[in-house]
C-alpha cells in the first residue's frame, strides 16, 4: 500500500463512495449545511461561527470584521502558507513577519513582543502541525499593549487552528477573539476545500453576520469539484507508480493523470502561487458539508491514531531527528535533515510520499517574496527550517508498522542537522 502526506490522505472507502454518489447526482445534498451547522452549533455552544469556501476566505472576511485596513500592520510567522498573507494584502493592510523557534516552529513568543507597534491591528497565531502555541502568554502581551489604546486601535488575536483537529484539545480558542480552522484535502478532516470561523469575542458578532450576508454562494459546479477531487485523486494514488514504460520508472501513470486532470481544469494545485482574490470569496456549499459530515464522526480515531504514530516516531526515530516539544496529536511529524531530498527519495522508492511543509518561509513562494511583504534574510531560523525540514505523515493511511519502517528508513539515510 501507498502513503501520500496530502492528497486526501483522511479519506476511506465510504468517504469515496459518498464522494462519487454526489458528482453522480443520486443523492441530495440540498440540506447537508444547515445539518452541519446544528452539530457545529453543538460544538462551539455560543460563539458564532461561519463557514466558507476556503481558510483564506474565512481569514479575509475576520480581517474585515476587525477593521483592519490599509494603515494597518498584521504579525504572522514566517514559514507559513500564502494563504494567510493573501487576504491580509486583499485588504492593503501590511503583514509583518516574525521569525520561529526551531524547537517548535511556532512565532517565537519573545520576537513577536518586540514586533508590535502603533501600527499592529491583529496577530495571527499559527499551531504549526498541530503543535500548540502558548496562547496564553500572548493573550497577557497584548492586554498590556491594549491598556492604553484607544477601542479602534486596540489589537486582537486571531488563533489559526488550520493544522489543528476539530476536537482534538480544549486549550484552542480559550485566549483569541477569533478562531480559524481548516477543511482543505491535506488537513485533519477535509471536504476539499473549506474554512471555518469561530467569533470568540461577543463585540464582532454583529459585523460579521452582516458581512457573511455579502458572501455569495458557490455555483452548482464549483460546488460539485469538492467532490470530483476526491474521486479523481482516489483514482490517482491508485495509479500513482504503475509505470507506462518499464525503461523510464518516473513516468507512471498516476503522474499523467495528474497533469491530464489538471489540464482539463478537474483538479488545481494543492498549493498554488497565485495570491488569488477577495473577488474569489464563496460560502462552503452543501456539497463540501456532505462530505465534511461523514469525517467528523471519524475525528476521534483520526486523532488518536495521529497520537499513536506521533508516539512512534517518537521512539523509534533516533534522538537527533526527534522532534523534542510538541503536542500528542500531530498532523505531520516534523524532521530536520541536511539532506532532505535524499531522505525523500528513499522514502519514495517504499512508495511513501513524505511532505514538505514548509520549503518556503511563506510556501509555495520561491522567490519574489516581496510579492507578500518578506524581507529576505529577515527570519533566519524560520529560512533554515524551510531548506531542511521534511514531514513524516501520521494520518490514518499509515499503519503502525509503516510508521516504524519510515522512522527506519530516516534513520538510516538521514543526517541530522540542528538550527
Amino acid at each position: 500500500m501507498s502513503v501520500f502526506i496530502s492528497s486526501n490522505s483522511n479519506i476511506q472507502e465510504d468517504d469515496l463512495l459518498l464522494a462519487k454518489k454526489i458528482t453522480s447526482g443520486v443523492v441530495d445534498v440540498s440540506k447537508e449545511r444547515m445539518v452541519l451547522e446544528d452539530l457545529l452549533s453543538k460544538i462551539f455552544k455560543d460563539s458564532p461561527f461561519f463557514l466558507f469556501n476556503r481558510g483564506r476566505d474565512a481569514l479575509y472576511i475576520a480581517l474585515r470584521a476587525l477593521g483592519v485596513s490599509s494603515k494597518d500592520e498584521v504579525i504572522i510567522q514566517a514559514f507559513t502558507c500564502i494563504a494567510v498573507p493573501a487576504p491580509i494584502l486583499w485588504l492593503g493592510a501590511t503583514p509583518r513577519y516574525v521569525d520561529i523557534d526551531p524547537k517548535s516552529f511556532n512565532a517565537d513568543i519573545d520576537k513577536l513582543r518586540n514586533n508590535i507597534n502603533e501600527f499592529t491591528r491583529a496577530i495571527i497565531l499559527q499551531h504549526t502541525f498541530g503543535n500548540l502555541l502558548d496562547v496564553k502568554s500572548v493573550r497577557e502581551i497584548v492586554d498590556e499593549a491594549n491598556i492604553d489604546r484607544k477601542e479602534k486601535e486596540k489589537i486582537h488575536i486571531i488563533e489559526d487552528c488550520a493544522h489543528h483537529s476539530l476536537l482534538s484539545n480544549r486549550e484552542v480558542l480559550k485566549y483569541s477573539d477569533i478562531g480559524l480552522f481548516s477543511f482543505a484535502q491535506d488537513k485533519s478532516i477535509s471536504s476539499t476545500q473549506g474554512g471555518l470561523v469561530v467569533v470568540k469575542s461577543p463585540s464582532f458578532s454583529k459585523i460579521f453576520s452582516i458581512l457573511y450576508d455579502a458572501v455569495p454562494e458557490q455555483s452548482e459546479k464549483e460546488a460539485k469539484y469538492n467532490a470530483e477531487y476526491v474521486v479523481k485523486w482516489a483514482e490517482i494514488k491508485s495509479e500513482y507508480f504503475k509505470n507506462i514504460f518499464g525503461f523510464y520508472p518516473r513516468l507512471t501513470i498516476g503522474k499523467l493523470k495528474i497533469l491530464l486532470y489538471r489540464f482539463l481544469g478537474k483538479i488545481k494545485r494543492q498549493a498554488s502561487q497565485d495570491l488569488g482574490s477577495q473577488r474569489d470569496i464563496k460560502r462552503y456549499s452543501n456539497h463540501q458539508a456532505s462530505l465534511l459530515l461523514n469525517q467528523i464522526p471519524k475525528i476521534r480515531k483520526y486523532d488518536e491514531h495521529r497520537e499513536k504514530i506521533t508516539k512512534i516516531y517518537d521512539e523509534v526515530l533516533k534522538e537527533d531527528f526527534v522532534f523534542q516539544k510538541h503536542s500528542k496529536c500531530l498532523l505531520r511529524y516534523p524532521v530536520l535533515l541536511s539532506n532532505p531530498a535524499e531522505v525523500l527519495v528513499a522514502l519514495s522508492k517504499e512508495k511513501i510520499i513524505g511532505g514538505r511543509w514548509y520549503s518556503s518561509v511563506v510556501f509555495p513562494l520561491s522567490d519574489n517574496f516581496e510579492r507578500v511583504g518578506y524581507i529576505k534574510a529577515s527570519c533566519m531560523k524560520a529560512e533554515l527550517c524551510a531548506k531542511y525540514i521534511i514531514n513524516l505523515p501520521t494520518g490514518i493511511e499509515v499503519s503502525e508498522e509503516m510508521a516504524k519502517d519510515i522512522a527506519r528508513i530516516v534513520n538510516r539515510t538521514g543526517i541530522s542537522i540542528k538550527i
